[in-house]
């Protein structure tokens, strides 16, 4: 760790892990040390770097003579759950919250916010929804993420009406201030099996009261123009089964203790069904939007098991075939080609639907193609006159089988 200005013992601790994004990072710093420069008590940032090979180690100690801001520099890359939880282990102050480090806090909902907790001492947790920003457009607002029409408290004795209150209003408790003397009853690295929002939501509960208020406290990045991606986008597009995972723990105590009708467990077993479906739909559309069509055949099969296919008809078909080609595009390049040569037939628009890295894996000519042993060339075949003669060593996926496997 930086050694930094000794700071009054702070009041809210806000923890950003970050990895490799020097430029974000500069910008949040530079934003919230101007933004909470006059709170009306004291704030610290602890910024945990999960071992960055660029400069953001630098930038770090750059900005270290702010007593505001306490750096923590990992030894080793881990997963950014676990620079998350070295953030909240440094953390100091009464309270805490998280965000990425390409989000916003709004400096007088926290102010506001911390001074309810600090008035109601039995809230463990303070959820709130949040406006949804587009990097690409200026960081402008395009949405806000579940609504609420009022404040919502609940005890530990009310985790049925909260679960009810999170699944009827699809809401995702992210973004929380913790009362730190419970965090790490609450916050944990096993992410694996459960989502983290819904498990720690649970456990503050357990602990004491939360609250869910109506009005946001943090404008959260959901469109980047970051060209790698982005996190929490990603995780929409494969946590379906961990978002399920997550809201059944939440359940859980409720059938241990007996504190559940049949009819009561029943009508949350199908609220959690509903829940995970809509989440797989959405998914669906993030994937198509990447161009992943195998990915976004698959889960809406699962979808029309449950009863809401995202796609039918003409997008249905189309999906079908791309995901047959982009199947054969990867079975060759997963058993050795670096260049496939695609046959002439197969439509050009077809090959423009891929992702970019994939087509630019592919030719027209049989000449180009490119192999490891003990293959000599990589061929995708959909007419039998295509690349004549074949031999038993050439790599050769035929378009036609690949569409038997997609019905």
């Amino acid at each position: 760790m930086i050694a930094t200005p000794a700071l009054p013992k702070p009041v809210l601790s806000v923890v950003i892990p970050t990895y490799k994004r020097e430029r974000y990072i500069r910008r949040c710093l530079d934003f919230h040390l101007a933004a909470f420069a006059d709170a009306p008590f004291p704030i610290e940032i602890v910024v945990s770097d999960n071992c960055s090979p660029d400069g953001t180690p630098a930038l770090l100690m750059e900005y270290a003579a702010n007593p505001m801001l306490q750096p923590v520099l990992r030894g080793r890359t881990g997963n950014v759950y676990e620079n998350m939880i070295t953030a909240y282990h440094h953390a100091r102050g009464d309270f805490v919250t998280y965000i990425g480090d390409d989000d916003y806090l709004i400096p007088e909902k926290i102010y506001e916010y911390v001074a309810d907790l600090q008035q109601n001492e039995t809230i463990v947790a303070l959820y709130a929804p949040w406006f949804q920003i587009d990097e690409t457009q200026d960081n402008a607002t395009i949405g806000q993420f579940f609504g609420l029409d009022e404040i919502a408290r609940f005890g530990r004795d009310d985790v049925a009406a909260a679960m009810n209150l999170v699944l009827d209003r699809h809401i995702f408790p992210e973004f929380a201030i913790f009362r730190r003397d419970h965090v790490h009853a609450i916050v944990d690295l096993n992410q694996d099996q459960a989502y983290w929002a819904f498990v720690w939501m649970t456990r503050a509960l357990l602990q004491g009261e939360i609250l869910f208020m109506p009005e946001p406290f943090a404008r959260i990045t959901a469109v980047s123009a970051n060209d790698k991606g982005h996190t929490g986008n990603e995780e929409v597009m494969v946590s379906w089964d961990r978002y399920r995972g997550g809201l059944e723990f939440a359940i859980a105590p409720l059938l241990d203790q007996g504190r559940l009708s049949a009819a009561e467990y029943q009508m949350l077993r199908a609220k959690v069904d509903q829940f995970v479906a809509q989440r797989m739909y959405v998914a669906v559309n993030f994937h198509r939007a990447a161009r992943n069509w195998i990915e976004a055949w698959l889960l809406n099969r699962r979808l029309t098991f449950a009863g809401m296919p995202n796609m039918r008809g003409a997008d249905l078909a189309d999906a079908r075939t791309l995901a047959a080609f982009q199947s054969s595009v990867r079975e060759a390049i997963r058993l050795g080609a670096d260049k496939i040569a695609v046959d002439p037939s197969i439509p050009d628009a077809l090959i423009a639907m891929l992702p970019q890295t994939e087509q630019d894996r592919l030719t027209r000519s049989p000449q180009e193609s490119a192999v490891i042993a003990p293959w000599t060339r990589a061929l995708i075949v959909f007419q039998k006159d295509f690349a004549q003669p074949i031999s038993q060593h050439d790599l050769v996926v035929d378009l036609n089988d690949s569409l038997r496997r997609f019905q």
